[in-house]
């Protein structure tokens, strides 16, 4: 009896929490990717792999949460910021290697502070600023941008003048999108505030 309860128990706290596993995951795949894109010469088969399993938790985690009515709060932070990492590690190491300038991920991770902030603020005041559609796609764009940065690698190692400009211009639109996305949150946030200092 006392072993089928704590069965039962198991699998119904696996049932809710499954979507915040796979973010943790996503997490804990990024520090192989990066390390496998900065060693000696690249491992960059294996880190495609693995950065695509981890794309594959974040296509999943957001659609099994609400398909099985198991969205909370934790999702909500942890989803985003496990995109955070992944995102921002893997063109961090991209960076190291000299593919693209150090100024794609300042202004991404800028981007990111400034959404973070804006999440902290408001659930200081009570409500939660939830990911966008288009913040969702967004995510999707900057790894199509780094699986073209994998290409450009494994091609003839940046020496291919129209592979690196066809790979620049898939990275600059990304990072376009992303400070967009950005101003969406802020201006999200602002209407929201406003509306609530209205009601008091």
């Amino acid at each position: 009896m006392w072993l089928s309860s704590k069965k039962g128990h198991t699998l119904s706290w696996a049932w809710k929490n499954f979507p915040n596993i796979l973010a943790l995951v996503r997490m804990l795949l990024a520090l192989p990717v990066i390390m496998l894109c900065v060693c000696d010469g690249g491992a960059l088969y294996p880190a495609i792999l693995l950065f695509s399993l981890a794309i594959v938790t974040d296509l999943f985690d957001g659609y099994i949460a609400r398909r099985w009515h198991v969205e909370s709060e934790l999702g909500a932070y942890l989803d985003p910021m496990a995109d955070k990492i992944l995102i921002c590690g893997v063109l961090a190491a991209f960076v190291y290697r000299g593919t693209i300038s150090w100024l794609v991920v300042a202004l991404i991770v800028m981007r990111d502070i400034v959404v973070t902030l804006l999440r902290s603020l408001a659930l200081k005041q009570g409500w939660t600023l939830k990911t966008t559609r288009l913040a969702q796609r967004k995510t999707f764009l900057q790894a199509i941008a780094i699986y073209a940065l994998f290409i450009q690698c494994m091609v003839d190692n940046g020496q291919n003048t129209v592979v690196i400009a066809a790979t620049l211009y898939v990275v600059y639109a990304v990072v376009a999108l992303t400070l967009y996305t950005g101003l969406d949150y802020l201006i999200s946030y602002c209407r929201v505030a406003c509306g609530n200092q209205k009601q008091r």
